[in-house]
């Protein structure tokens, strides 16, 4: 038999093991757990100690309802290029094997130089909204209007400015 009391692990309290092995990290499932049950909305008040507090970084309700059940956000290292899926460049037709002077960073190092591949598949527009989709994705084309692109996102470990100047 141990001479540790039930309850009690390497000598502490569940509460003091807790709080010594997680870091605090601990904290935030019981904060969910808190806030699930509305403990911490019960508790707060504002800087006057009257009025309630209402948490300024809180989900605020949106201008209509949502019509999104879901999102799917996929991240393809290696995946099929922006070029050959729904980033029309006419300008890079023709352009294929030519070099430009860019300074790039990324997998093969600092270059000034890169390599032009241009798109491998065709494209036409569809939907009311005109979104230019490659022969690729013939498909997800039928329903560009109810898909949202994102077309923002920069890396540092790609070429940079070349699309710009091309498209």
């Amino acid at each position: 038999m141990s001479d540790t009391p039930r309850g009690n692990f390497c000598g502490r309290t569940r509460r003091e093991f807790l709080w010594q092995a997680g870091g605090k990290f601990t904290a935030l499932p019981l904060l969910s757990m808190l806030s699930g049950d509305g403990f911490l909305e019960q508790q707060a008040t504002a800087a006057d100690g009257v009025s309630s507090y209402v948490n300024p970084l809180a989900p605020k309700k949106p201008h209509f309802a949502p019509k999104v059940k879901s999102v799917i956000f996929l991240f393809m290292y290696g995946g099929p290029s922006h070029m050959d899926t729904f980033d029309y460049k006419p300008k890079m037709y023709g352009m294929d094997g030519k070099t430009v002077d860019v300074k790039t960073f990324g997998r093969g190092g600092k270059k000034n130089g890169g390599r032009i591949v241009e798109p491998r598949w065709k494209f036409k527009q569809y939907g009311e909204c005109g979104k230019w989709v490659s022969d690729l994705f013939t498909n997800v084309a039928t329903c560009v209007d109810d898909i949202a692109f994102l077309h923002s996102m920069t890396a540092d470990s790609r070429f940079r400015d070349v699309n710009d100047e091309l498209g």
